[in-house]
């Protein structure tokens, strides 16, 4: 899918990529060329802050703004989310915008604003079995090193998150960024499985994540876990991986409600030492996991829902702020 060449002030929708855009995705192209004119480019950005706030007696968002800049205070994201304590921000920038709009590349920041959308759609809808972490990523190849968003200490972050989700979560779902590719990875507790979501089947991940998750779960547990290549949609571009990684996200974090019943039913059942049925309950489960995802290419309008999610977040944000 061609991405369009980006240039300050000009339309980033065009052709039929426009007539075709709706809701959101046009309320932020209005709102970017309108905010343009009055700024230039070194200027423009769009700055959100998360933390978390515990102590609150419901699940609903609220956001507030200080030094004119959107901070979300979300109740209970600990439930959903592991972050470090204290305030983390996330800056969207033109260019970022207009890799979105036409479906590009797309970084860390984009990928994270969709990770909050989610978090937002789980908690608003009571979705709690399901956690989302910050994305992994290796940018040096020769050096396998790895390191997590905003903390630098992987192996502490991955530690303190299966510590606190092992337990009471279907899903645990981890953004990874190697060689400029994003993969989804998905630790499924109950079964000590490690998913590996990968919409390019021709890219080879290394072994440096898995072992990573391995080591802590071991630590934290003392469980060995198995790595599976799920079966995911499969890319046919270059650069639309980010949004196979938020789709899959979405889908997994959709899906895992419809399977809550048995997966409580499979977990009560052992809890009691009961036996009956238990090998019919696991293999409807695992009949289910198996049809989880599809292994065709996503079709625009799916991943226009992404694109949808996360530009909701920023032209939220940018209203805040335009009120302010």
């Amino acid at each position: 899918m061609a991405v369009y060449k980006y240039k300050y002030r000009q339309p980033m929708l065009v052709g039929q990529n426009l007539n075709d855009a709706e809701g959101y995705v046009l309320k932020l192209h209005k709102w970017y060329l309108d905010e343009s004119k009055r700024k230039e480019e070194n200027e423009f950005n769009v700055t959100f802050y998360y933390r978390r706030k515990t102590g609150q007696s419901n699940l609903h968002s609220t956001t507030t703004v200080k030094d004119n800049k959107l901070r979300f205070v979300v109740n209970y994201w600990d439930k959903l989310f592991y972050s470090q304590d204290g305030l983390t921000s996330i800056t969207v920038v033109p260019d970022e915008m207009s890799r979105l709009f036409n479906f590009g590349e797309m970084g860390f920041n984009l990928l994270r604003s969709y990770e909050l959308f989610l978090i937002n759609e789980c908690e608003n809808s009571g979705k709690n079995h399901v956690a989302f972490l910050e994305p992994f990523f290796i940018m040096d190849g020769k050096k396998n090193e790895l390191k997590s968003i905003p903390d630098e200490d992987a192996e502490g972050y991955i530690t303190a998150a299966i510590r606190k989700f092992k337990d009471n979560k279907a899903f645990i779902m981890i953004p990874f960024y190697e060689r400029a590719h994003w993969i989804l990875i998905v630790i499924v507790p109950e079964y000590r499985f490690v998913w590996y979501l990968n919409s390019k089947r021709d890219f080879n991940t290394s072994a440096t994540m898995f072992d990573l998750i391995a080591r802590a779960y071991k630590n934290v547990a003392g469980i060995k876990l198995t790595r599976i290549n799920k079966k995911c949609h499969l890319q046919t571009g270059n650069e639309e991986c980010g949004f196979y990684v938020c789709y899959h996200m979405w889908l997994l974090s959709e899906l895992q409600v419809y399977m809550l019943s048995i997966w409580h039913t499979v977990r009560s059942l052992k809890r009691k030492k009961v036996n009956m049925f238990i090998c019919a309950l696991d293999s409807e489960y695992s009949l289910r996991q198996e049809a989880i995802i599809d292994d065709v290419p996503l079709t625009k309008d799916r991943m226009d829902t992404v694109r949808a999610g996360i530009c909701q977040m920023i032209y939220d944000a940018a209203n805040v702020k335009a009120k302010k």
